[in-house]
């Protein structure tokens, strides 16, 4: 058998890595993170990729530098929802998110209840790069109809590294008995504006015709500070 010049390896070995490359080029060398984005299971037919889809999942898994949503990713992003167990999206509500730095980003969300935030909007932290300085200090506020100060909740814990609230913020398995519980050892709930589902539905009683728009672009209220 011949042996290969050193550029004839080379040649092959290029050809070799762009095919391997073209094989797996959305998806991450760690096998940890691609267990946890196959445990997320398909996309929900009726919605397409884009901001209003996986709600209530951890987004930065995917939208991440070495995730199969990597042209577009996130520092921190989640999904807020009015209610513990029905997953009621919570619209136009306020996400203000400090950094360690004390800078603040405030962002609201969608019609689904999703936010993102990127590492830009954080702009460069003590070390020269874009994105926020850990640990971060959450709050969520929603404005309601003859309530001017809304609801407001804040997390009495930090984030420590992760940016995906729902890599914390999980539904909660049910109890022994069978039981649905709000909050468990493994996860604190979902992220909600209610701990029940009779104060959420007083505090924002449901509508059959709040829907998504299909097509058009929502306008988000601005945050108050981004008014001054």
């Amino acid at each position: 058998m011949r042996k290969l010049s050193l550029p004839e390896r080379s040649t092959t070995f290029l050809g070799v890595a762009v095919v391997v490359l073209a094989m797996f080029g959305g998806c991450s060398l760690d096998p940890v993170q691609n267990g946890s984005i196959q445990a997320l299971g398909d996309e929900d037919p009726a919605i397409p990729q884009g901001k209003y889809h996986r709600a209530g999942q951890p987004c930065v898994l995917c939208h991440s530098t070495t995730g199969p949503a990597s042209d577009k990713p996130f520092a921190v992003a989640g999904t807020v929802f009015v209610d513990p167990f029905g997953r009621r999206p919570s619209k136009q509500t306020w996400v203000r998110v400090r950094d360690g730095e004390n800078r603040q980003v405030c962002k609201t969300t969608n019609c689904k209840g999703n936010f993102f935030i990127t590492d830009d909007e954080f702009g460069s932290s003590f070390d020269g790069k874009a994105g926020p300085a850990y640990p971060l200090l959450v709050s969520v506020h929603r404005s309601l109809p003859g309530n001017p100060s809304g609801k407001f909740r804040a997390m009495q814990s930090h984030i420590g590294r992760d940016g995906s609230c729902a890599g914390c913020h999980r539904p909660a398995p049910p109890a022994a008995d069978g039981k649905a519980v709000v909050a468990s050892f493994d996860t604190p709930g979902v992220v909600r504006l209610y701990e029940t589902e009779a104060e959420a539905k007083a505090g924002i009683p449901e509508d059959p015709n709040d829907v998504c728009p299909p097509a058009a672009e929502e306008v988000l209220i601005p945050c108050p500070e981004d008014l001054q």
